[in-house]
C-alpha cells in the first residue's frame, strides 16, 4: 500500500465495506470502498474514480477524505467509491504494468467483477436518493496496445451502465477531452469556496461525454455558473 493517512472523523463515522485483496505479491486490488459519513441518513453517493490509491477499511487516502467530505457537505450519509480499473496504484503511469502482471483469463474475470460492483453501486445510490459523482480524469498513459484495448473496453462499458442514469450523473468539470476530472484539479469545489456553507449544489456539471455541448455555449455556462458563485 501507498500514502495510507487517518479517516477524517469530522465527516467520517466508520467504514461499511472494504473488499481489498491480494491477488499476488504486492498487488492489490479493490472493487468496493463503502464508508458512513457523519450525516443520519441513507442517501448514498458514488464516485467513480481512476483506480484505488491506498485506502483500505481502517486507513483512508487524500482522494478517499476529499470525496468523504464533499459527499458529506452535500448532505450524504454513505459514500461509495468505485473504479474503472480495481487495481491499486498512485501514480496512474504505471498502471500497465499492473496490467501486465495479470493473465488474460485472471484479468477478464477481475473487470467483469468490477463492471459488476459498479453497477449495482450506481444503481443503489439513485435509489436512495443520491447522486453519481465521475471523476477519473485522464487516461493513463504508458498503456502498450492491449493495454489501451483494455482501458476502451472497460470505458465503453461504464458509458453504457452511465447512459441511463443522465439526471443523476455529475462531475466536478470535464478536461480538454471531455472527460469528466479528477476532484484536485476543480478549483471551483475547493475548500476557499463558500459552495458548501451555503448549501448550493456540490457538483454542477453533467458529464459531457454523455451531454455533449458546443464548446461555445459550454463556455457561456460556466461563466454564468462562475458569476454567481462571484456574487455570494
Amino acid at each position: 500500500m501507498y500514502a495510507q493517512v487517518k479517516y477524517d472523523i469530522k465527516t467520517y463515522k466508520h467504514t461499511i465495506d472494504s473488499d481489498n485483496t491480494q491477488i499476488k505479491n504486492k498487488l492489490w486490488k479493490r472493487y468496493l470502498l463503502r464508508v458512513r459519513t457523519q450525516k443520519e441518513n441513507d442517501i448514498k453517493y458514488t464516485f467513480l474514480l481512476m483506480n484505488p490509491s491506498a485506502a483500505v477499511r481502517n486507513k483512508s487516502d487524500r482522494t478517499v477524505n476529499k470525496v468523504i467530505k464533499d459527499a458529506f457537505n452535500d448532505g450524504a450519509g454513505i459514500v461509495d467509491v468505485v473504479n474503472i480499473f480495481p487495481f491499486y496504484e498512485t501514480d496512474s503511469k504505471k498502471l500497465g504494468k499492473v496490467l501486465d502482471k495479470i493473465n488474460g483469463t485472471e484479468l477478464d474475470i477481475i473487470q467483469k467483477e468490477n463492471l459488476e460492483k459498479i453497477e449495482l453501486s450506481i444503481k443503489s445510490s439513485i435509489k436512495s436518493g443520491g447522486k453519481v459523482i465521475c471523476g477519473w480524469g485522464n487516461r493513463p498513459t504508458k498503456l502498450n496496445k492491449s493495454n489501451m484495448k483494455i482501458y476502451n473496453s472497460n470505458l465503453n462499458c461504464i458509458k453504457n451502465i452511465l447512459s441511463e442514469y443522465s439526471e443523476q450523473l455529475l462531475c466536478y468539470d470535464t478536461n480538454i477531452t471531455s472527460m469528466p476530472s479528477h476532484h484536485s484539479i476543480n478549483a471551483m469545489i475547493s475548500d476557499n469556496t463558500h459552495s458548501h456553507k451555503r448549501g448550493l449544489p456540490l457538483l454542477i456539471y453533467f458529464c459531457k461525454f454523455l451531454n455533449p455541448l458546443p464548446n461555445v455555449l459550454a463556455t457561456y455556462f460556466l461563466q454564468q455558473i462562475r458569476s454567481i458563485f462571484n456574487s455570494l
